[in-house]
Parts: C-alpha cells; structure tokens; sequence
C-alpha cells in the first residue's frame, strides 16, 4: 500500500473502535510499568501497577464508547470525522494518562513524572497509537473491499466460463482423442489381422510393446506437463526470515521513535534528565538503523540480525547510563527492561506489518492480472487443456492400459497352451479397450461400477483370482466410478508388479466416504515405480487419505474416497 493511501486513513473511525481498544490494551498494560523507578519491587507493588494498568485502559475505552456514541448520532463530513477522532483519540489518551497519574496514590506507590507530564505524555503517545493502529484496520479493510471486488469480478468471469465451456472442451477433447488414436492405430491394424494360434505370442509382445513405446508416454505427457504447479505453503520460520531481513524504512519510522524514546525518558526521569537520555537513546538507534540497512543490502538477514541485537544491547543501556551520570543515582536493572525490549520489538512488528502488506498487494495485483481479458483467455484455455489432459492420462493408465496388459497375458497363456477360444476371448478385450481408447468423446470412469468390478474378475482369470466385494447398493454413482477404476488400477499393479496369484479387494462405505482395503499374496511392490500417475492419481481422488504396505508375503492398500 503506498503512503498517501495510508495517510488517508489516519483518523479514520476504526481508530476508536472495538478492534483499536483491545489492541491497545497490552501496549498500555505494559506503559503503565514505566510511570515508577521500581516497578517489580515486590509482589503487592506488582500487583498494584498491575490493577492501575487494567482500570486506567478502562477509562481509555469509555471514552472511545462515547466518541462512537458521538460519530453514530450524528452526521460529520469526511474532515470532521478524522478531527473528531484524532480529538476523541487526544481525550482518551489523556484519560488513561489521568488514572496513572492519580491512582498509584491510592496504594502509597510513587511515580516518576508530575501529573500533568503523565496526562500529557499519555494523550499523545495513544493518540498516536490510536490513529496509527485505526489506519492500519481501515488498510485491512480496503484490502477485504478490493479482495471481494475481484471474488464478484471472477463469478463474472465464471459464469462466462460455463457458456464457452462446453465448446473448448469438446475442442480439447477432440484434439486429445486424436493423438490417443494416431498412438493406437499400428497395433489397432496388427491386432485386426492377427487370428491365427501362431501369431498370439507375437500380438501379445505387440500389445506390451505398444502400452511401453506408446500409450505409457503419452499418459505420462499428458498427465505430468500439463499438471499445475503448486506452490508449496510459506512455514512460519519462512515469514519469520523474511520479516528480520525486511529493510527498515528509517528515513519514516526514525523521526516517530524518536519523538516516542525522548517523550518516555522525559516521563520516567522528568526536564532536563529525561531529554538528554532519550537524545542520547535516539542518536544512537538512529545510527545503527542507517549504518546496518544501507551496509546489508546484499546479505539483509544477517545485517538485520545483528542489528536487532544491537538496539537490544545498546540504546536503553546508554540512557540509563546518561541518567546516573546526570542525576549521581544508581539505576535499577529492571527500569531498563521495557525500554531495552520495546525498541527492536517495535521496528519487528513494523516489518511484519510491511511484509503482510506487500504480499496482500502481491496478491491483488496477481488476482488482477489474472482475470485481465487476454490473459483470462488464455488461462481458460490452459485450464480446459490441463483438464482433459488430466482425465485422459488416468483414462489411459488405469483403463486402457490396464486391459491390455491383462489381455496380453492371457494372450501369452492362450499361445502356450495352443487355447484358441481363450485367445479370442483377449483379442476381442483388447479390440474393445482400443477403440474405447480411440474413439470416447469424454474420457468417462468406466462403465457401471458393479459392471465394471465383473470385468475386472473376467479380465484376469486365469493368471489371478480376483475377489470383489462391494455393497448391495452402490451410490452416489460417480464417487463408487471412482472407486472401480481405483479397485481395477490396485488389482493391475498386484498382478503387474507383484506378481500376485490372488486379489481381494472389500469395498465399505459410511456416512462421509468409501473405503476400499486390496490385500494380495504377491512379492510387494518394490519402490522402484517411484511416483507414477496411479500413485498420484490416487492421492488427487482421496486428498491423500490412502496407504500401501509391502512385504515379502503381499501387499495392503488402503484408501478413502470422499462421497
């Protein structure tokens, strides 16, 4: 965001709201620490500053309640709202500043500062607070705007989408089903011609060769350049990195630590004291902010980094220390504390407030670019093409494919036996996987499920005894489809891979999934697939949600497909 935006949002009413009260809280809570010399002196003085902190933000939230009554019941121009608030922010910081200043009486605790210093001091430094917290909520809620802008701009888009959808993707599909067919049409013709008992060997070698050199790259083309690329989610240590080495924008952020170092020490140790020891803290953050960001601009994180430790180390050490010399009084350790820890916190939470923003901008100007005309195009155009492209792949692998290797075999075991009722039987399956392959106009799931899981059955008989069993009902239709293509790409790879002899595969359903458990009793898989289209067609149809264990006496799958 840049910073005229963020300048017209300083006095807006969210300064003075609910949001603004609670966030100030902590802040004022802890300030409230900084009006003794000893604030940690024992448990009851503790407890004491403790209370004062609690009731003096509560004078501070009733008089925002009154200026939100004030803006309600009546009409302000833009003007006089922001005067009105940064008034009503003046006032409640005063306020708050009044109940320290006359409470710590109350329980015989002694202060730092007189009372008008107090008040004062506090009226501006929760002004300031105040307003600036108010900008920033006024800055989420412009992005919130912006954000549901672009959601109504792409429904807009969406729905232009659904009236050309139809076309482009029978464009695509149609482009698709011809490149399955170009790839197909060799072994379509050889298997058209081969009848004879002597050539089954050869058609069988013929059909593995074909889903090896042809159908296997072509699955693979479509599925893995054309699947999106994720980005991976940014982790908490990531964000953290990024905010220490975010450039601090010293030439705004100086002048206000400034004014809040000498107003603080001006507070705690009075005129001239607090003046000088807050020069000398405001001098010295000054030069270690400029020496570090202009000198680390090539390795930021690690000049930040000793940079943050510096202002730990360095600037509340000094000013306490100008303080004794000053005064000739020894300062206790704990006075340091709050002053130590505040300077480099604040600049922190102004980096993380910097990297949020420049993301949520980031984002919006891709949101943005993104549905853009010519741009909008050409990602409908990439997303219809990955779509297909996508389907076809598992079409290929966990249909086509696997028919065919199951029609190969038995074309195998028909040649050896000189079985020629058999043999025609696999060269009939392996025509009718073929020209389903060449001439489907959808990429669909397979016939019916329960048709579907008596092909699987009849496919492999005699090379595998495959046991299927499923519900007498089997709806919603298209999830158990999924699930029949998840069964038969299990069945393909237990016989394939592990060279099973038995299959059996229970499929169960409940409330919110289908499970389906596949045991078999052949040498497990041996990892040397890697992650193939099945592996990640599984984890797309199930979120992930499923599992294989091998060993030496079979393999287990386990997955659930949400219904």
């Amino acid at each position: 965001m840049r910073d005229s935006r963020f300048v017209s949002l300083l006095g807006n009413p969210r300064s003075i709201g609910l949001d603004a009260f609670l966030l100030s809280i902590p802040i004022g809570i802890i300030a409230t620490f900084t009006a003794t010399h000893n604030p940690f002196g024992s448990v009851p003085d503790v407890m004491a500053w403790l209370a004062i902190g609690v009731l003096a933000q509560l004078a501070l939230g009733v008089v925002l309640v009154i200026g939100n009554f004030v803006l309600v019941r009546r009409d302000f121009t833009a003007l006089s709202t922001r005067l009105t608030v940064i008034v009503v922010a003046v006032i409640a910081g005063a306020m708050r500043g009044v109940a320290v200043a006359f409470l710590p009486g109350v329980w015989g605790l002694s202060t730092t500062a007189s009372i008008p210093v107090r008040i004062l001091s506090s009226a501006i430094i929760f002004a300031i607070w105040l307003v600036i917290l108010g900008a920033a909520l006024g800055a989420n809620d412009r992005y919130r705007e912006s954000v549901n802008d672009l959601v109504e701009e792409l429904a807009t888009h969406e729905l232009q989408l659904r009236l050309v959808d139809s076309a482009q993707m029978t464009h695509q599909t149609t482009q698709t089903t011809a490149r399955i067919a170009e790839s197909t049409a060799t072994i379509a013709t050889a298997l058209a011609t081969g009848t004879g008992v002597a050539d089954h060997a050869r058609l069988a070698l013929l059909v593995q060769d074909a889903i090896e050199e042809r159908l296997r790259p072509l699955s693979h083309e479509f599925w893995f350049e054309r699947s999106p690329v994720m980005e991976a989610p940014r982790s908490f240590g990531t964000f953290v990195r990024r905010v220490v080495s975010t450039p601090i924008p010293w030439r705004r952020a100086l002048p206000l630590m400034t004014l809040l170092l000498i107003g603080n020490s001006v507070v705690r140790w009075g005129w001239p004291t607090g003046f000088y020891s807050g020069a000398i803290a405001s001098v010295l953050v000054a030069f270690i902010v400029v020496l570090f960001t202009s000198a680390g601009s090539r390795h930021r994180l690690t000049w930040n980094s000793a940079m943050y430790v510096l202002l730990l180390l360095i600037p509340a050490p000094a000013a306490v220390a100008t303080v004794e010399w000053a005064t000739g009084q020894t300062q206790r350790a704990s006075v340091n504390f709050l002053m130590a820890l505040g300077v480099p916190l604040a600049f922190l939470l102004g980096a993380a407030a910097n990297a949020v923003v420049t993301d949520r901008r980031a984002t919006l100007q891709d949101l943005r670019a993104g549905i853009a005309q010519p741009t909008w195009d050409a990602h409908l155009g990439e997303l219809h093409r990955r779509q297909v492209e996508s389907d076809a792949a598992a079409f290929l692998h966990n249909t086509v494919q696997a028919r065919l290797l199951a029609a190969s075999l038995q074309l195998e075991q028909a040649a050896a036996r000189g079985d020629q009722e058999r043999a025609d039987e696999a060269l009939q399956q392996a025509r009718d996987a073929l020209e389903m392959a060449s001439t489907t106009t959808t990429f669909p799931l397979g016939p019916p499920p329960r048709e579907r899981f008596e092909q699987i059955a009849l496919a492999w008989q005699g090379i595998a005894e495959v046991t299927i069993e499923a519900p007498d009902i089997l709806e919603p239709d298209v999830a158990w489809r999924t699930a029949a293509e998840a069964v038969e790409e299990c069945v393909t790879n237990a016989v394939r891979h592990g060279h099973a002899s038995r299959v059996t595969v229970r499929c169960r359903q409940n409330a919110e999934a289908i499970e389906i458990a596949v045991d078999d009793d052949g040498g497990g898989a041996s990892g040397s697939e890697g992650q193939g289209i099945g592996s990640s067609w599984m984890s797309r149809i199930t979120g992930g949600k499923w599992s294989l264990t091998s060993s030496q006496t079979g393999a287990k799958v386990a997955l659930r497909i949400p219904t």
